[in-house]
């Protein structure tokens, strides 16, 4: 694997002043030199440059680290995949040697010089293109990929404490009777019956099987396994694909993946209700036969928009405005984790601190796919864990649908 490095150069010519250079394989990097040399020239001071050249070299670090040659891409004329930019987003907001979110002005800050140090080099090349079509054509790709970076910069990982916690346990029941995809429930805020149900099981892959909204939004129907003998259990996979490979209609911003594939097990009534959704409501939305993609666009029929989950929330907290603050893609996921944690420490409350511990990381991280971060996580068995993660699934699910029915007839009552 290649290795980068920041070297503090002297120029004669420029004062003796020492300017930091990205290197690799002791090799001086040509764009990033060219770069920072253009930021000296605006005037900006040399202790700001070395700061610009450590965000030019985790750019550097992630793309090593993910295969991604973008100098032999920018020469073809081809952007950064959208899907790219949204997990390179998620990337820098985290601190290196904790892996914890950094502050907004951090991420803004290494946002803006990654994508002005994008846009340099991109012009280094396209000022190449001679052909007047080529040349049209690669305007076009451009701007398509400054949009993606101008949406995504606004997606760094926040410090707000709101947004690291889930659902308050009052408001879970109440969420799951809104979203209640039935005509008579005057409560949804959604008119289309379809696109009730459809919203309806997307948020319920969300706060129910620990999905980010892009491992939400790329599940096809082949990920579920809802029929079989009745002690098989129903589960839906999330297959970790290539964003850039795969198909995603013509959306020119795709669904970025970021965790790890797994299996989420559901209970009974709810394999039910995916079963219903995908054999009676999703064959009604007209690109139902052209895409595999289980949430699709009533408008177009194409696999729905990166923005839509979002605009959906936020129908819903206009309607709702309780959850103003409170309700987001990331809080849902957030809700599985904080039920878990619940859940764990009531299963394993009998076990010692550091082997409560063990466990407790072990699910969590299978369930929610990332990555395993302690020994303790490595020598648990992985099989366990997939069958405690899967019970506790089923036990979560059967919790969250008696309290939905408790406060829904208390409302009655």
């Amino acid at each position: 694997m290649a290795r980068v490095q920041i070297k503090v150069i002297r120029f004669e010519k420029l004062n003796d002043a020492p300017l930091a250079l990205i290197f690799v394989d002791n090799d001086l990097e040509p764009h990033s030199a060219s770069y920072l040399l253009s930021v000296l020239d605006r005037g900006h001071p040399l202790s700001q440059i070395k700061t610009t050249a450590f965000t030019i070299k985790r750019f550097f670090d992630y793309c090593i680290e993910y295969r991604i040659d973008f100098p032999a891409c920018f020469k073809r004329m081809d952007p950064l995949p959208s899907g790219t930019i949204e997990h390179l987003a998620g990337f820098l907001s985290a601190r290196i040697d904790t892996g914890e979110p950094v502050g907004p002005n951090t991420f803004k800050y290494r946002w803006s010089h990654i994508k002005a140090f994008l846009k340099h080099v991109w012009r280094f090349y396209q000022e190449r293109v001679v052909d007047p079509d080529a040349l049209k054509a690669a305007q076009v790709k451009q701007a398509m990929m400054e949009e993606a970076l101008k949406e995504y910069g606004t997606f760094g990982y926040k410090a707000d404490k709101k947004d690291h916690v889930g659902l308050k346990p009052e408001l879970i029941a109440e969420f799951f009777n809104i979203v209640f995809p039935s005509k008579e429930n005057d409560l949804n805020p959604w008119k289309s019956e379809l696109i009730r149900w459809r919203n309806y099981c997307l948020f319920l892959t969300m706060i129910l099987g620990s999905n980010r909204k892009g491992e939400s939004l790329n599940l096809t129907i082949n990920d579920f396994a809802l029929t079989g003998p009745a002690n098989q259990p129903r589960y839906f996979e999330f297959q970790k694909h290539d964003t850039v490979m795969s198909d995603y209609g013509t959306r020119s911003i795709r669904p970025a993946q970021k965790t790890k594939g797994r299996r989420v097990v559901l209970a009974p009534q709810l394999a039910e209700v995916f079963e219903h959704y995908i054999t009676h409501i999703r064959p009604k939305f007209k690109g139902a036969k052209r895409y595999p993609h289980m949430f699709l666009s009533l408008r177009d029929g194409e696999p729905i928009s990166v923005n839509t989950p979002n605009e959906s929330l936020k129908q819903l907290i206009e309607k709702h405005p309780q959850f103003k603050g409170l309700l987001s893609p990331h809080i849902l996921r957030n809700t599985w984790a904080d039920m878990v944690n619940e859940a764990l420490d009531e299963k394993y409350q009998h076990q010692g601190p550091l082997a409560k511990q063990g466990l407790k990381a072990a699910a969590l991280e299978y369930g929610g796919g990332w990555a395993k971060g302690s020994a303790m996580v490595e020598r648990y068995p992985k099989g366990s864990t997939e069958r405690a993660v899967a019970e506790l699934h089923l036990q979560i699910h059967e919790r969250i649908f008696t309290e939905s029915k408790e406060e829904s007839n208390g409302k009655k009552h």
